[in-house]
């Protein structure tokens, strides 16, 4: 084991590890990952990689991730955090200090070592740790190595023919396309895009995804969460992949259809049947692609509100439910929000074990292990300044030069 490192101070919470200026430098609606798959090698994946492109990117701590920066991280807690925001930072800052302990050799984090690992970094850029971090760049950029060493050369991560990869593939393609934006790194931006055309093409017709991308029937609003948040993360930074755009509209449909027309409640691959977490999933997803204000979110809204973030008396797969109702809530804002951060942070910051690392509540969530538990808890408690709010809807807009895609983003 490593020798104890003492957390960074977190009295000042404007503090970052990265100096943002710069980051050069070294019903199952849970996920069920099944078994790790290794591709290609456990080298130095980005040895040579030029870490600072030749344009900086515009997207790097700035519009919709200016909350990560070390500034923005302290405004945002101090706004949205009802006071709870020096409790969770702290919570944060030992969850990372947890994962950097526990990462493996390679980069990765086990079991399931590619969706882990996405996870992990999701975490660690949610927080504004790139590469240039004083503190977790070398975490940060082995996790990336990891990465780029084990992508099948169709542009795929995980075993796509099997159940488990769909979940991979989607952690992996978000957390790259993210690891592009803030780090920099030109090299990860064809990686972004091949693994995004996976998703694109995976897509159903009515605007939904199913395990191994299958064209069938049958619907899964769980596989279609981890698909919508990876297209909007490659599309924000900057991925040419095509029809891109096509996807992400399409999916508003898919997604509203999976809702109960009275209750208001998503299902997990029937409208209107499924856990807590699927309302979180659905209504979240269309937020994120900018559908905030249509009738489908008001009624899922409604139909969370009488949610509980209850550790002795949880929910189906707890870690993942609050992952999303608590990151839906946030976008909400107003009373709903409120409510919701009053119960969930102290419950949260309260069940972290002394080493940092969290356990979820419900045997079956249990199974995923430490490392699925922590990023997901750190992550939810990250939500302050993780993702400004709110989404303006996502267009697609033509410069002089060149035509790029572009999402605006409406900070009030």
């Amino acid at each position: 084991m490593p020798d104890k490192i003492v957390p960074p101070d977190v009295n000042d919470l404007s503090t970052s590890s990265v100096d943002n200026n710069s980051n050069a430098g070294g019903e199952s609606s849970g996920i069920g990952f099944g078994g790790s798959v290794g591709f290609g090698t456990a080298a130095d994946a980005t040895a040579g990689f030029d870490v600072i492109s030749d344009a900086a990117s515009p997207l790097v701590m700035r519009g919709l991730y200016e909350g990560r920066s070390s500034g923005g991280r302290g405004g945002a807690l101090a706004r949205y955090g009802g006071g709870h925001g020096r409790a969770t930072e702290s919570s944060v800052i030992k969850a990372l200090e947890w994962l950097k302990n526990h990462q493996n050799p390679d980069g990765s984090w086990g079991p399931d070592t590619v969706a882990m690992t996405g996870l992990a970094i999701l975490t660690y850029l949610a927080h504004g740790e790139t590469t240039g971090s004083k503190l977790y760049g070398h975490v940060v950029r082995k996790a990336i190595d990891y990465m780029c060493a084990h992508q099948n050369a169709d542009g795929s991560w995980g075993n796509i023919s099997g159940q488990p990869g769909v979940y991979e593939h989607a952690i992996a393609t978000y957390a790259m396309s993210e690891a592009y934006g803030l780090c920099r790194i030109p090299d990860l931006k064809e990686r972004m895009e091949k693994g995004a055309a996976l998703i694109v093409n995976g897509q159903q017709p009515g605007g939904i995804w199913d395990y191994n991308y299958k064209k069938a029937e049958r619907r899964d609003l769980s596989v279609s969460g981890w698909q919508v948040q990876a297209l909007k993360a490659a599309f924000i930074n900057g991925a040419e992949t095509k029809s891109l755009h096509e996807a992400i509209e399409k999916s508003v449909t898919g997604i509203k259809n999976m809702q109960g027309a009275d209750s208001g409640k998503f299902g997990y691959n029937e409208a209107g049947k499924g856990s807590d977490g699927l309302t979180g999933v659905g209504v979240l997803c269309l937020q994120l692609i900018g559908h905030a204000k249509d009738k489908e979110v008001a009624l899922g809204v409604k139909a969370m509100a009488d949610y509980e973030c209850d550790w002795k008396n949880p929910t189906k797969w707890p870690m993942y439910s609050w992952y999303y109702v608590t990151q839906a809530k946030f976008q909400s804002g107003g009373g709903t929000w409120n409510s919701w951060n009053s119960k969930f942070a102290p419950v949260i910051t309260k069940n972290q074990c002394e080493d940092g690392h969290w356990d979820s509540p419900e045997a079956g969530e249990t199974k995923q292990g430490p490392v699925y538990s922590t990023c997901l808890a750190a992550l939810t408690l990250q939500v302050y300044y993780r993702f400004l709010p709110t989404y303006a809807p996502v267009k697609v807009e033509e410069k002089k030069e060149e035509k790029t895609e572009e999402v605006k983003v409406d900070i009030t």
